[in-house]
């Protein structure tokens, strides 16, 4: 058996063996005197949390569609946003988004993840809300204060996103997959066709003419 194989099968049986502790860690961490039964109208939705506690930088770019989606839903609202590495920091520049928080989720890092939490836990959102399956972001979701706490249902996370959804995501795409979330909260996503890329003018501009200038008087130009 291959290396990364045996390595997959390690971790299966990882989780199998420890689901049980797993449950009863998120339920302790999870404990949180300010959620609320019900969800809340959009328009008292004032201050969200978006999680993505996630160090592949395809996936910063996959969140861009969910971003701009969640802007619309609740124009009025402050947006947060949790991240890993302040160098993914710069690729949602321009989505008017309140403030970015970096985790230093790691063990060689745990008191600046353990000062980004309490800077955190100043405020109580009106929703947190985890678009995809991590286990970091549970834990993260699970110190954080909050009325609504939001996701998609799984066994182990329930226990810190009470208002979880039991629902298939309706895309396969990773860009798409979690607007499913915003449309059970009663967002319609109008914006099929998402250009992941978020640009200033200034920089829109700058690109044209590059390509300009590689294209020349060719009628195709492939770049990348």
């Amino acid at each position: 058996m291959p290396m990364r194989n045996f390595l997959r099968h390690l971790d299966h049986l990882r989780r199998d063996h420890t689901q049980g502790l797993t449950r009863w860690l998120f339920k302790q961490i999870g404990r949180d005197r300010h959620l609320v039964p019900n969800l809340l109208p959009a328009s008292e939705v004032k201050q969200i949390m978006v999680l993505r506690d996630n160090k592949r930088i395809g996936n910063m770019y996959f969140m861009l569609p969910f971003l701009r989606e969640l802007r619309q839903a609740y124009p009025d609202a402050k947006i947060d946003l949790m991240l890993i590495d302040a160098h993914q920091a710069s690729i949602f520049d321009y989505l008017g988004l309140n403030q970015i928080f970096i985790s230093n989720f790691s063990f060689y890092s745990i008191p600046q993840f353990l000062r980004t939490l309490l800077r955190c836990r100043k405020t109580v959102y009106d929703l947190v809300i985890m678009p995809h399956r991590s286990a970091s972001d549970t834990v993260i979701g699970g110190f954080l204060r909050a009325k609504n706490k939001v996701a998609f249902w799984g066994p182990e996370t329930v226990a810190v996103f009470p208002h979880a959804f039991r629902v298939e995501q309706r895309s396969n795409h990773a860009a798409r997959s979690a607007l499913t979330l915003l449309q059970e909260l009663g967002h319609p996503t109008n914006h099929p066709d998402h250009h992941l890329m978020a640009f200033s003018s200034e920089e829109a501009q700058k690109g044209e003419e590059v390509v300009g200038a590689l294209r020349g008087n060719a009628a195709l130009c492939v770049g990348y």
